[in-house]
């Protein structure tokens, strides 16, 4: 239920507390649904970020489609939601698969990793390591 209502209001500016801004996108966030599952924004929450009453995050040179998928995973989308799942790459299970579709699936994996990493999200990072493990 909970997963249910935080996909509802991702993105959504009204009761949001920051906006996340990269690459030229901005996500509107909710600080009590991204501290929890990060230590990175939990810090950041609590800490000068609290005290200067920005409430505009930057992040800068990472990959957007990684940090957007960051985003929706600490929202309670799934992997398959946000393409990071490579069992939903194939569309019959028989067919071999193409090298191309591999490649980008591993690709952003590897992206969703390192800003899972960098922003400390272990439950992402864990997620990415179980793909390669597949």
């Amino acid at each position: 239920m909970i997963e249910f209502c935080a996909k509802l209001i991702y993105n959504n500016p009204t009761f949001s507390d920051y906006t996340i801004v990269f690459s030229g996108r901005r996500v509107h966030v909710h600080r009590v649904l991204l501290a929890p599952s990060s230590e990175y924004f939990r810090a950041l929450f609590t800490r000068s970020w609290a005290e200067n009453n920005d409430s505009t995050i930057e992040l800068q040179d990472d990959d957007p489609d990684a940090v957007e998928a960051m985003i929706k995973w600490l929202y309670g989308f799934s992997a398959e939601e946000i393409g990071l799942s490579m069992s939903v790459r194939r569309n019959d299970p028989l067919e071999p698969q193409d090298p191309i579709d591999i490649a980008e699936g591993l690709l952003a994996l590897i992206a969703a990793y390192q800003v899972g990493d960098k922003y400390d999200v272990p439950t992402l990072c864990t997620h990415v390591l179980r793909e390669f493990s597949r």
